[in-house]
């Protein structure tokens, strides 16, 4: 079988290989603008090298101002492996050191102001204790019990009596006794009815209950 080549045909053939080409080219071009490999013939041999791509710096990063009532807090950064470690020498000055709390200080007596009691008015009047009056009367030698003088018996008899307001005596009793009963008796008995007395008196002037202490020496007369 023969075949007739046309003319339609070999131009067709032709524009194909013409897009081939330039498909080609254009491959070359972009591998060769994107950092690929790029082949050149050249005296029949292939020659590459290699194109790095262009680095494309960051955009700057906007600066933020902290705000007026923002504080901002900056952490250095510190690689995890790393180990800091500080020694810190510092010698201690005398000045460096707090002085001691004082105590309590105890009060010094020089600082308390001695106040003096106000002296006592001297009274209007000096106390008097209640006086005697006609003391020889109260006991006389007809007073002597009957028994005691035949029996002999003596003694001295020591006694307290309270004198009231109107100068009267209004009780009695024997201090001392003399060692027998009727002249103990016999001493409160007759003093009580026979002693007169000024009253006592106080610093006012005015009549006071007093006691007053006497004593009786009974005798037997002529014996």
């Amino acid at each position: 079988m023969a075949y007739t080549t046309h003319p339609g045909n070999q131009r067709f053939v032709a524009v194909g290989t013409v897009a081939v080409v330039h498909a080609a080219l254009g491959l070359a071009l972009v591998y060769g603008l994107a950092g690929g490999v790029a082949t050149i013939v050249k005296d029949e041999r292939l020659t590459s090298f290699f194109v790095p791509p262009k680095e494309t710096p960051p955009p700057p990063q906007p600066k933020v101002e902290p705000k007026a009532d923002e504080t901002v807090t900056t952490t250095p950064e510190v690689a995890p492996e790393q180990n800091l470690t500080f020694t810190i020498n510092r010698t201690v000055a005398p000045s460096d050191i707090l002085p001691p709390i004082p105590g309590p200080v105890a009060p010094n007596p020089a600082d308390f102001i001695k106040v003096e009691p106000a002296p006592s008015p001297s009274p209007a009047f000096t106390p008097k204790g209640p006086k005697p009056i006609n003391q020889s009367r109260w006991i006389s030698t007809s007073d002597y019990p009957t028994a005691s003088l035949n029996r002999g018996d003596e003694g001295l008899v020591q006694y307290r009596v309270t004198v009231g307001t109107n100068g009267k005596v209004k009780s009695c009793e024997v201090l001392a006794t003399s060692g027998f009963e009727r002249l103990d008796k016999g001493t409160c008995s007759k003093v009580s009815s026979r002693a007169r007395f000024e009253p006592a008196t106080n610093s006012a002037g005015e009549k006071v209950m007093q006691t007053y202490t006497g004593s009786v020496q009974w005798t037997i007369p002529n014996k």
